[in-house]
């Protein structure tokens, strides 16, 4: 009976053993799994890092160039306000010029018509 004791006893503790084996070949495995994951995660968030500061940079330089054609045309459109102005008030002198030597041309007219009368 003893002999037969120990060799369940014996076979028990090789199947412990092999089994302590293959869980920890199974935790190396999983650890060895988790830290690949955990690399391609962080290549991941460097490579979404890299994109996100290239279309940031791409943003930025659409935003200038806009800046910059809006103050263009700003700048134009100021000058033909400007020039339009200047042209509005050219053309009311000249009206009051003009309206100015009628009214004179008038006066001169009635006072000679006034003269012709007396």
């Amino acid at each position: 009976q003893s002999s037969m004791g120990t060799r369940t006893s014996s076979s028990s503790s090789s199947s412990d053993a092999t089994a302590l084996k293959r869980k920890d070949e199974e935790i190396n495995r999983l650890l060895s799994e988790m830290s690949n994951l955990r690399q391609k995660f962080d290549r991941s968030i460097a490579a979404m890092k890299d994109e996100r500061d290239k279309e940031t940079g791409y943003l930025q330089q659409q935003i200038d160039e806009q800046r910059k054609q809006y103050e263009k045309e700003r700048m134009a459109l100021s000058a033909q306000i400007d020039d339009l102005t200047r042209e509005m008030m050219n053309r009311e002198k000249e009206y009051r010029n003009g309206e100015d030597a009628s009214s004179y041309q008038l006066r001169q007219e009635m006072a000679k018509k006034e003269k012709e009368y007396q």
